[in-house]
């Protein structure tokens, strides 16, 4: 093989590997030692209402992605816990065991982590912070414009409270031309924009491929951070 064919194979190897490696888009933080996990067998998860933040953390900057926002980001959590094996119980049984109606606030995550155990026999209840969801312009040609993503979920031991797991995506549509390895990362191959829906669903199935439940093989420390 000429030299020239060979280092442009080990190149290709070498950038193929390097997209492999990349880190998880999902930035998870784990409370519960293996041990816990397994002991647990998070198999099923009761989905509280989610919430739109009014502000971002930390900055405190206004923040209005818009009340649909929660129940868009809701539905595709759901989705993407279901497609991982996980048994949920839907937020609309949830409201009705905890007698509330769309206008009412949520009791606070200990009281509904009692409730969703007593009625469904639950292990775990998630939440979910929705902080942005910005739809993308109509002539977006750069990052600055694409559509961006930014929510939480946390997951708290049923009937107890305590939390048991963290992740959040924080995401803006990168452009091919901005990093070769955005091929394969998002739907369509990275070759072309997203609307601020496909970016959500895509992110909440990342954000499910984290979930550690079952086995709780990829747990080994409390307090790890993935990312």
């Amino acid at each position: 093989m000429p030299l020239s064919r060979a280092l442009l194979a080990l190149c290709a190897v070498a950038l193929l590997s390097s997209a492999c490696a990349q880190a998880p888009t999902a930035r998870s933080e784990i409370y519960a030692s293996g041990k816990e996990a397994r002991e647990l067998n998070i198999d099923k998860v009761a989905i509280a209402p989610f919430r739109v933040a009014d502000l971002y953390p930390r900055t405190g900057t206004r923040n209005v992605p818009g009340p649909e926002a929660a129940a868009l980001i809701e539905r595709f959590v759901t989705e993407a816990l279901m497609k991982r094996g996980i048994r949920v119980v839907p937020v609309g049984d949830v409201r009705t065991a905890l007698g509330l109606t769309p206008e009412m606030a949520t009791p606070p995550p200990r009281i509904v982590a009692q409730v969703v155990h007593k009625e469904f026999g639950t292990p775990a209840v998630a939440y979910g912070t929705v902080y942005r969801m910005r739809e993308r312009a109509p002539e977006a040609m750069g990052s600055s414009t694409a559509a961006s993503v930014w929510f939480e979920v946390v997951v708290l031991k049923a009937p107890g409270g305590a939390r048991l797991w963290k992740s959040s995506i924080n995401e803006t549509q990168r452009p091919l031309n901005e990093n070769v390895f955005n091929v394969g990362r998002y739907p369509g191959g990275g070759m072309r924009w997203l609307s601020v829906e496909e970016l959500a669903r895509w992110g909440a199935g990342e954000l499910a491929g984290e979930f550690p439940y079952g086995s709780g093989a990829d747990l080994q420390s409390p307090g790890r951070t993935r990312w």
